[in-house]
């Protein structure tokens, strides 16, 4: 009976073993470390995010554990994370001459962290 009992403790065993590695999670991209502000109270804690075909699925503290396996990873560790910034206030205008330069300047938003633009009026 007891060694009945010790193999099925042991299969137990393999079969939470094998859960465990089923529930790990498998992203594209893990940015590790990076501090964050706190607007409220302007802490600063550090914070991991992990990144699954170009959409951020977790955020969590750098030091909880965690289950999750990355492709590639960044250390971000002497870093600030920033959200994305919007210009809520752009004109697009010049009608058909200025279509194409005026797209160019999308790309100059995105150097400078821009990553949404409101156009108040104009032909883009």
């Amino acid at each position: 009976m007891q060694k009945l009992i010790s193999v099925l403790f042991v299969v137990c065993v393999l079969m939470l073993a094998g859960c465990q590695q089923a529930e790990k999670l498998q992203v594209d991209l893990a940015i590790l470390g990076g501090n964050t502000i706190d607007l409220e109270t302007g802490s600063v804690t550090s914070q991991d995010i992990f990144i699954k075909e170009d959409r951020i699925v977790i955020v969590i503290p750098t030091e909880e554990e965690k289950a999750i396996s990355a492709t590639r990873t960044i250390d971000a560790s002497q870093l600030f994370i920033l959200p994305g910034f919007w210009d809520n206030h752009v004109h697009f205008r010049g009608g058909d001459s200025l279509i194409a330069e005026n797209k160019k300047l999308l790309k100059l938003f995105l150097a400078n962290g821009v990553t949404t633009v409101r156009d108040a009026g104009g032909d883009l």
